[in-house]
């Protein structure tokens, strides 16, 4: 028997448009399109300039990977420190300690300097209490979600 056989798996789905059926491979994997990308990229980029983070600092890069990162993948944030930190820092040619610590210095900046505005609408009650900063997580988790209600980005 020839173990290397290869078959295609057909899935039948009734249209809600006509009578008729719809044949749909389940092989086929939706892909996002450069256009979806690069749109969550520029939607990322304006919102952390609008949030106040400086351009010239490293961790304005490495945030602005680790949100649209996250934005793509919510599980991401659970695994902060094995996955997201690596990741950035493999694509950027560097460790995750710094990584960690640049990201942390753009918030450390942003909290002090930053679009008040916006924090407040992004951290709600987190901001008008007074708090300390938050956390790595805590921030790229919040502006993530924010960036996935706000504007509406599915994730796939």
């Amino acid at each position: 028997m020839n173990a290397n056989k290869e078959f295609q798996i057909m899935i039948t789905v009734p249209s809600t448009k006509n009578a008729k059926d719809s044949t749909v491979k389940a092989t086929e994997k939706k892909e996002q399109t450069p256009e979806v990308i690069h749109d969550l990229e520029k939607d990322v980029t304006d919102m952390i300039h609008e949030i106040g983070v400086p351009a010239h600092i490293k961790g304005y890069q490495y945030l602005r990977e680790a949100i649209m990162m996250s934005v793509e993948d919510p599980a991401m944030i659970s695994s902060i420190t094995k996955i997201l930190y690596p990741t950035v820092a493999k694509k950027n040619q560097t460790t995750s300690s710094r990584v960690e610590r640049a990201i942390r210095h753009a918030i450390d900046i942003v909290w002090i300097k930053g679009n008040q505005e916006l924090l407040k609408e992004i951290f709600g009650t987190f901001v008008m209490e007074g708090q300390e900063r938050p956390t790595n997580s805590q921030f790229i988790a919040a502006v993530a979600d924010w960036m996935r209600l706000e504007h509406q980005i599915k994730v796939s």
